[in-house]
């Protein structure tokens, strides 16, 4: 089992723009530094068989939301999933196609973090 806290603030995927023949991808910075602190905090064997993935993004409340516990304003939720999953792949597994079961959940808290639990998925047991 693999146990990871990111102390910031949770970044999504963003669709590729196109400019003048020129194309941008918004979050290719954001995802190359959270591939950085993945490596500089997971140093054993990348995952090459099925895993399950528990995600906690943690939000800071803005002050219009002090009495909601739950981030149900934009980034959506799928976004952010397939952010951290890219962001995982050759650091924590091999390619994010072998995650076969995804449990989500985006919260406020007093400071903005991603929880990331990753599991080894036996052919035998269930998720």
């Amino acid at each position: 089992m693999i146990e990871l806290t990111l102390k910031h603030s949770p970044h999504h995927y963003q669709r590729p723009r196109l400019s003048r023949g020129n194309v941008y991808v918004p979050h290719r910075k954001a995802k190359e530094l959270t591939k950085l602190v993945l490596r500089s905090m997971y140093k054993d064997k990348m995952l090459d068989e099925g895993f399950s993935v528990d995600f906690d993004f943690v939000f800071t409340r803005p002050r219009s939301r002090k009495n909601a516990s739950v981030h149900t304003s934009a980034p959506d939720l799928d976004n952010i999933i397939k952010f951290y999953l890219d962001a995982g792949t050759d650091v924590l597994w091999k390619d994010d196609r072998l995650c076969v079961a995804i449990n989500a959940r985006k919260s406020y808290g007093e400071q903005a973090c991603i929880k990331m639990t990753v599991k080894k998925v036996s052919e035998d047991a269930p998720c």
